[in-house]
């Protein structure tokens, strides 16, 4: 009998062991579903997040356009801005160069305007002083001098009994012609 109750007791435990078995396929079975599950959801996952970076990259891509464009744009209108400001500028540089011009030459022809009115001024003021200075020339009377005598070696005399050429030590005024 021993060797039908070991049977038994090895069939048991050959059921015991298969039902172990199918509970651990069961049980790999059921995590390979969960493995599965989970590589889906992730693969789901990294699909969402490669379209999420594709529509980034791509609105990234329209916004660097559309700065780019903005930025040409207003590069064009800078450009226009200074060559406008730059003709404007020459414009009135030119305008002011002419207005000097014109000035200077006004001035210039003032100036010549003047001188000629001076010259003018001054020859009439000359003619006159010159027709007065010819009334002025005339001399008034002067005195009589007697003659002087070569015998004595005196100096003549005016009736003021002045002498004039005489070197002896008198009072008064001695003229020397």
């Amino acid at each position: 009998m021993c060797s039908g109750a070991s049977d038994r007791e090895r069939v048991r435990q050959e059921n015991k062991a298969k039902k172990r078995e199918r509970e651990n396929r069961k049980k790999a079975e059921r995590r390979q579903r969960e493995l599965d599950a989970l590589a889906a959801q992730r693969s789901a996952i990294a699909a969402g997040q490669l379209n999420s970076m594709r529509e980034m990259q791509a609105r990234q891509q329209r916004l660097m356009d559309e700065q780019s464009s903005r930025a040409a744009s207003l590069k064009l209108g800078f450009d226009r801005k200074v060559s406008g400001l730059r003709s404007s500028n020459q414009q009135q540089i030119a305008a002011i160069n002419a207005q000097t011009q014109t000035d200077v030459a006004a001035q210039q022809a003032q100036n010549a305007t003047d001188l000629y009115n001076l010259n003018t001024t001054n020859n009439a003021v000359t003619s006159s002083l010159e027709i007065l200075g010819e009334g002025t020339r005339k001399q008034g009377p002067t005195a009589q001098t007697s003659k002087r005598s070569r015998k004595s070696g005196n100096a003549r005399t005016t009736q003021a009994s002045l002498r004039i050429g005489s070197q002896a030590n008198t009072s008064g005024a001695n003229f020397s012609i």
